[in-house]
C-alpha cells in the first residue's frame, strides 16, 4: 500500500483523488428521485415527525484541530436534504486525523452510537478481525444504487475483504499513473521539453538529471522528500500490494504488456531482477547527486524542499491535476515526466473506505445516508467546502456543472468556518474544484478514466494475514530497516541487498507469499481473474 503521505496528498492537495464512471456533479440541492430508497418511494419517510428521524452519526476526520465555528450550520444544511429525502438527521463527530483508527476504535468498544465510520490507508482488515464493523453486502444490493452508479468497478476493487464487503470508497480516480514531477523553468533552462503525450524510460530521466546537475552544481538534487515516499519501487513499477503490503508479496507487470489477467503469481518484491535493477539505479543516483545525502532522514515536506530553491521535484502521481497541485504547493511551474502508464489495482479504492460500525442502532439508514452521499445532490460538496458564499464562493463553471471556487477575500482554509482537510466523501469528481484548479479537471479526470487498459488481475481479493501475523509483523520490521535506505541511495546495494533477502527469509517473508498465493489461487477458483471486460461492465452500471 502506499504511504500515508501519498494518501494526505491527494486528498488534500488535489483538493477538488476512481473512476471512468463518475460523472459529473449537479449543481442544485435536488437530489435524484430513487436515491437511498430501495423503490424509490421515500415519501411515508418524508413526512415522519421530528421524533421519528434517525439521527446518522459520522465521523469527521480533524487535521487541523478544534471543532469549526461552521459545523452546525454544515449539519443544518446536510438535514436540509436528508429529513425529506430519507428519514435522518446527520451530526458530525470530529476526531483528530492522526488517532482516527484508535478513537474510532475505542468509541466502538466502549459501545459509543457511531453509524459510519472512515479508514484512511489502513484497510478494514483490523475493524473485520476485531469484529467491529458488519457486513454490507445486503445494505448495498438493498440500498446502493447511487454508490454503484458513481463507483462501479472501486466497490469490487477495494470494499470486500475475505469475499464480504465491509467498506465502501469514496469516487474518484480509477487508476495509477506514475512519474516525476519537477520544475518547469530548471527544465526549460536546459533546453529539455516535456511531451505530455510521451512515456519516458528511466534511462531519459536519468539524462535530463545528469543535464541539470551539471548546469547546477552540487548543492542542487532532483529528488526531494524520499523519507515520506519509503517504498519507492512500488511507485516507480506497476505493481499490485494485494490488499496487504510488500511485506506479504505482490503481483509484478510489465507495463508493455497488453494483457495482464495472466500474471497470478505472488512474488518477493525485493528478490526481483526489477527491484535489483532499481536499487542499483537509485544507488548511482546518490552517487551522482541526484539524490542528497540526507535523504534517508530528511522528513521536511517536498514542497518545503522545492520552494527552498535546491530541489528539482519529486517522483509521484503524475494523473491530471498533478501539475497544479505541486505548482500551487511549491509557487514554481511544475511540469510532469509521465513514465508508468494508467493502470488499475485494488489498493488504489483501499485507501478510503466507509465503514458501519456493530454500534449503529440503525444499520440501513446509516447505508441510506452514505449512499446519499454519492447522488446527484451538493450532500458530498458540503461536507467538503462548507456552505457558498460563508466558507467559498463560486468563480467560475462550465456545462457539465464543474465549478471553480476559492475562500473568500481575506480567509484561507484556516480561517474560513468551516473546511474538510481531508477528501473522503462520495463523489469526488461532482465536487467543485479549488482555484487556481482548471474548471475542466474532473472532466479531464474522467476522460483519464476512460483511458485505462491495464487492469490487475486481482481486483476484489485481499489477503488475510491472520494465520502468519508473527511473520508478518517480523518481515515488516525487516522492510521497514531496509527499504527508506534502499529507495534513497544510502547503501550499496551490492553487499547490502544480499543481507536484506537473507534477513527477510528468515524472518518467514516465503512463508507469508506461500499463504497469501494459496489464498489468491482460491480467490481464483471461485472469482476468476478480473479483466478488462469486468471493469468495463461495472462501469456500465452508470
Amino acid at each position: 500500500m502506499k504511504s500515508i503521505f501519498l494518501v494526505v496528498l491527494m486528498t488534500c492537495a488535489l483538493g477538488a483523488t476512481s473512476l471512468a464512471a463518475c460523472g459529473g456533479g449537479g449543481d442544485g440541492a435536488e437530489t435524484s428521485g430513487t436515491s437511498g430508497s430501495p423503490s424509490g418511494d421515500t415519501s411515508a419517510e418524508a413526512s415522519e415527525s421530528s421524533e421519528d428521524l434517525y439521527n446518522v452519526v459520522m465521523t469527521w476526520p480533524n487535521l487541523t484541530g478544534g471543532v469549526p465555528e461552521g459545523l452546525a450550520d454544515v449539519e443544518a444544511a446536510i438535514n436540509a436534504i436528508t429529513e425529506p429525502e430519507i428519514g435522518v438527521t446527520v451530526t458530525l463527530e470530529p476526531i483528530d486525523f492522526a488517532n482516527l483508527a484508535s478513537e474510532q476504535s475505542l468509541m466502538i468498544s466502549s459501545g459509543e452510537k457511531l453509524d459510519l465510520i472512515v479508514s484512511v490507508g489502513t484497510g478494514v482488515s483490523s475493524l473485520v478481525n476485531s469484529g467491529s464493523i458488519i457486513p454490507l453486502d445486503d445494505l448495498y444490493a438493498q440500498y446502493g444504487a447511487d454508490i454503484e452508479a458513481a463507483c462501479g468497478v472501486a466497490v469490487e476493487g477495494g470494499g470486500y475483504y475475505d469475499n464480504t464487503l465491509y467498506g465502501i470508497p469514496n469516487a474518484y480516480i480509477q487508476g495509477e499513473s506514475y512519474g516525476f514531477v519537477g520544475r518547469k523553468d530548471i527544465f526549460d533552462k536546459y533546453g529539455i521539453t516535456i511531451d505530455p503525450d510521451k512515456m519516458y524510460t528511466y534511462e531519459e530521466l536519468e539524462e535530463m538529471f545528469a543535464t541539470i546537475k551539471e548546469g547546477e552544481g552540487d548543492s542542487f538534487y532532483m529528488i526531494a522528500n524520499l523519507t515520506n515516499t519509503t517504498d519507492l519501487f512500488s511507485i516507480m513499477y506497476p505493481v499490485d500490494t494485494l490488499g496487504a503490503t510488500t511485506s506479504s508479496g505482490i503481483l509484478l507487470f510489465d507495463q508493455n504488456d497488453e494483457d495482464w489477467s495472466d500474471n497470478t503469481t505472488i512474488v518477493n518484491e525485493f528478490a526481483t531482477e526489477e527491484y535489483a535493477a532499481y536499487a542499483d539505479m537509485m544507488y548511482r543516483w546518490a552517487q551522482a547527486g541526484y539524490i542528497a545525502p540526507d535523504a534517508a532522514s530528511n522528513t521536511d515536506t517536498t514542497e518545503t524542499l522545492v520552494m527552498g530553491g535546491n530541489y528539482l521535484g519529486q517522483m509521484n502521481w503524475t494523473t491530471p491535476g498533478i501539475e497544479e497541485s505541486f505548482s500551487a504547493g511549491t509557487g514554481y511551474e511544475m511540469v510532469a515526466v509521465r513514465i508508468v502508464p494508467p493502470y488499475m489495482v485494488g489498493s488504489r479504492f483501499q485507501n478510503i473506505l466507509w465503514s458501519i460500525p456493530i454500534t449503529s442502532e440503525s444499520p440501513e439508514k446509516a447505508f441510506q445516508f452514505l449512499n446519499l452521499l454519492y447522488a446527484d445532490n451538493e450532500l458530498d460538496s458540503i461536507l467538503q467546502y462548507g456552505l457558498e458564499g460563508v466558507s467559498y464562493e463560486v468563480v467560475e463553471e462550465n456545462e457539465y456543472g464543474d465549478k471553480v471556487i476559492q475562500f473568500p477575500e481575506g480567509l484561507d482554509s484556516s480561517t474560513v468556518p468551516y473546511y474538510q482537510a481531508a477528501g473522503v466523501y462520495g463523489d469526488r469528481l461532482s465536487w467543485p474544484v479549488m482555484s487556481p484548479s482548471s474548471v475542466d479537471l474532473n472532466q479531464t479526470l474522467r476522460e483519464f478514466n476512460d483511458t485505462i487498459t491495464l487492469i490487475s488481475p486481482a481486483m476484489g481479493y485481499c489477503f488475510v494475514t491472520d494465520s502468519v501475523q508473527t511473520e508478518y509483523a517480523a518481515v515488516q520490521s525487516v522492510v521497514s530497516q531496509y527499504v527508506p535506505i534502499i529507495s534513497a541511495g544510502a547503501i550499496d546495494p551490492a553487499t547490502e541487498l544480499p543481507e536484506f533477502l537473507d534477513a527477510l527469509e528468515a524472518a518467514g517473508i516465503n512463508d507469508i507469499i506461500e499463504e497469501n498465493q494459496r489464498q489468491f489461487d482460491e480467490w481464483l477458483s471461485v472469482n476468476g481473474a478480473a479483466t478488462l471486460d469486468d471493469a468495463g461492465a461495472a462501469a456500465e452500471t452508470e
